[in-house]
């Protein structure tokens, strides 16, 4: 059954469960169905499409559209960097949350210790000067953490003949990293928000590309000679998008 609620907003009910969306008819010739929370379903459909075809679409895709709902119950949802840079701030970083410790000092430094995030700045508090010593350290913290796991995968990843890995990072929406044909490595810079093995998955996955440009079965068999567990670590990964 579908009952209206507003001007463009259903709830699809079947017994006890009730599914909340958001209808939109478009010009498309196609459906799609996305899902960010609970609270936030979107339906697009093509303008012919009358609520009896809403219906049976809802009905075709439930059972995946409450998997969805139950993976992204389970989501971190920590923010990923500082929003208003105040002391005691809490984001996420490496998998973990971090405070932030803001504290007038003789000079400024910003250093990592046990889930803090200290930053020392001159004088008295101001924004502006504390996002720019903290973007400062950021970045300089990223690339340290992923060169380094770069190295440590290459102590075991033997690499293609003529092949040297160089790193580039960058924000992406729907990819972790990537690879070229001539070793360049991009990764997502919010992979630093991520667990350690998260950031090891991907880098040895974009590895194993240097040998296949596909995901095809050899490249998932090398994989898996790398990291046999690559499946829960791509599970993981999923709590951080």
């Amino acid at each position: 059954m579908l009952v209206k609620t507003e001007e463009d907003k259903f709830d699809w009910v079947n017994g006890e469960r009730v599914i909340n969306f958001k209808l939109l008819p478009s010009r498309r010739k196609t459906y799609s169905i996305s899902i960010c929370s609970k609270s936030s379903i979107t339906i697009k459909v093509p303008k012919r499409f009358n609520q009896t075809e809403v219906v049976s679409l809802i009905n075709k895709y439930e059972a995946w559209i409450f998997k969805k709902l139950k993976e992204n119950s389970f989501k971190i949802k920590t923010p990923i960097l500082p929003i208003n840079f105040q002391n005691g701030e809490v984001f996420l970083l490496l998998g973990k949350e971090c405070n932030l410790k803001l504290n007038s000092s003789v000079r400024n430094s910003v250093r990592f210790e046990n889930s803090n995030l200290y930053i020392d700045y001159v004088g008295f508090y101001n924004k502006e000067k504390i996002i720019k010593l903290f973007s400062n350290w950021y970045e300089n913290f990223l690339t340290t953490v992923f060169n380094e796991l770069i190295v440590k995968a290459l102590q075991t990843f033997v690499l293609p003949p003529k092949i040297q890995i160089s790193l580039k990072t960058r924000l992406m929406k729907a990819r972790w990293g990537s690879m070229s044909k001539k070793g360049e490595m991009t990764l997502n810079r919010r992979l630093i928000h991520t667990h350690f093995e998260c950031i090891e998955y991907v880098i040895m996955h974009e590895l194993c590309h240097t040998y296949h440009f596909n995901h095809s079965p050899k490249f998932y068999a090398l994989l898996k000679f790398y990291i046999p567990d690559w499946k829960a670590k791509k599970e993981k990964l999923k709590l951080y998008t």
